[in-house]
């Protein structure tokens, strides 16, 4: 009997073993074989995909931004652009691993089949798959050109679609990969941070183009009426809000404020309405939530916890402890522009992302906010945006930062205003002048090359 309870116990113990060792399996081949063999540093599969001519990667209208040839045995990639699509191509190579949209689709790069990908063993196809992009290539060049140098980013994408249009962040790199290998230790330990992608990772205060969640809050909350006198400054105890410029406007309504961007008018406003009105809104429209997209994309964050009146005040022109990724805030013009609805951004075209919308506000509010957007184009701050023949809608914004160092220069909106085809946000960091007269041009540019073209 007891050479049996010894035999029993030790197949309970083996089958609980295989069993363990078959769930593990069943689960390493359902959660984690994906990221195990897309790991840019799983060096096991180089030599397999070294036989496979890695596919081209091109723009909405087929202009190739990079491809790949066989050389003197070995397979060398080519980004024909340069720095221009680092932030969003990233880059493949074999002694740093895999970067942005070479990373994310490297399987389809590759022509590789699921089952490949887990078992290591080489794909039957010869050569990859295309990867079609929405961006397009004169968009983006124009961006990279308006933006002459500057560090900042651009982001524009089609509101009714969610089709984006440019990405485009500066400084950059060259990701070619001798060009990587000879500047590595330099972009590694620059100071400028040439590797993040800042229209989706930079985080910045999104100063005055926050009135717009302010605005929606106030129409929603009944607050849009007021009526405000305005002397160029609101005291707070010991601090004070003044208007960019020292500028005094006198009798302000709600519809002039906005227009010229009264910081007075907003405080007040701010204060009214609260921490938490403020906040619902700003998380309808995306803040302190995870933005769906092919790239990782850093949280824009609207705080949370008791605060003074103050502190209601400088959240309601976007300073404070909050900060919005451009992405974050291109998507609060393109809620204005698609009448309340944020369309879910996606950058390439048929890939296995599905598409979905999410609500911001109510049709009536979008359509008073893009009223008064296209009132700051026409008469007030952000004129520098206007296009002849077409009606501009947009905000500028003017940001302190996180150093003691010059402003940072905001400028979001959107164009035709009748039916919008692109939505755009603009960030020029530590530019030293206001939205409207720095940052609001690029945005221009960015929105006419688009209609020009479509």
């Amino acid at each position: 009997m007891k050479t049996n309870r010894k035999i029993i116990f030790s197949l309970a113990i083996m089958s609980i073993l295989f069993l363990s060792l078959v769930v593990y399996l069943t689960y390493f081949t359902l959660f984690e074989s994906d990221d195990i063999a897309a790991n840019a540093y799983n060096r096991r599969l180089w030599s397999h995909e070294e036989g496979v001519l890695r596919g081209e990667i091109v723009d909405r209208n087929g202009v190739v931004l990079a491809e790949s040839e066989f050389v003197d045995g070995g397979q060398i990639r080519k980004y024909n652009y340069g720095p221009l699509y680092c932030h969003v191509i990233g880059y493949n190579s074999i002694v740093y691993g895999r970067t942005q949209l070479e990373l994310k689709f490297n399987d389809q790069l590759l022509g590789k089949s699921k089952l490949s990908d887990i078992m290591g063993i080489p794909s039957m196809q010869n050569k990859g798959y295309t990867l079609e992009l929405t961006l397009d290539h004169k968009v983006q060049s124009a961006a990279s050109k308006a933006m002459a140098n500057r560090k900042g980013a651009v982001i524009a994408m089609n509101p009714q679609t969610g089709e984006v249009l440019a990405m485009y962040s500066n400084p950059g790199f060259d990701p070619n990969e001798q060009a990587l290998i000879k500047n590595w230790d330099a972009l590694t330990e620059s100071e400028d941070s040439p590797f993040i992608s800042r229209s989706i990772n930079g985080l910045y205060a999104p100063g005055s183009t926050f009135k717009v969640v302010t605005s929606a809050a106030a129409i929603e909350n009944d607050f849009s009426r007021m009526i405000y006198e305005d002397e160029g400054e609101i005291t707070y105890g010991d601090m004070s809000i003044s208007n960019y410029g020292k500028k005094v406007y006198g009798e302000l309504d709600f519809t002039r404020a906005f227009t010229l961007s009264a910081n007075t008018y907003f405080a007040k406003l701010g204060t009214l309405l609260g921490k938490d009105a403020m906040k619902d809104k700003a998380e309808d429209f995306g803040f302190n939530k995870r933005i769906d997209f092919e790239l990782d994309v850093t949280k824009s964050t609207f705080p949370s916890g008791k605060m003074s009146d103050m502190d209601a005040a400088q959240l309601a022109i976007g300073q404070h402890q909050i900060s919005a990724t451009p992405m974050q805030m291109m998507l609060v013009a393109s809620a204005v522009a698609n009448g309340g609805v944020i369309q879910k951004p996606y950058i390439v075209k048929k890939a296995d992302f599905l598409t979905g919308t999410k609500k911001a506000m109510e049709p009536e509010v979008a359509e008073q906010l893009g009223l008064l957007m296209e009132s700051v184009v026409r008469e007030g701050t952000g004129t520098s945006a206007g296009i002849s023949g077409v009606t501009v809608a947009g905000k500028t914004g003017t940001a302190e930062n996180e150093t003691k160092g010059d402003d940072h220069a905001w400028f979001i909106g959107y164009a035709p205003a009748d039916n919008p085809t692109i939505a755009v946000a603009v960030i020029l960091e530590y530019s030293g002048g206001s939205g409207g007269a720095v940052a609001a041009p690029v945005a221009r540019t960015v929105m006419k090359t688009w209609l020009d073209n479509n």
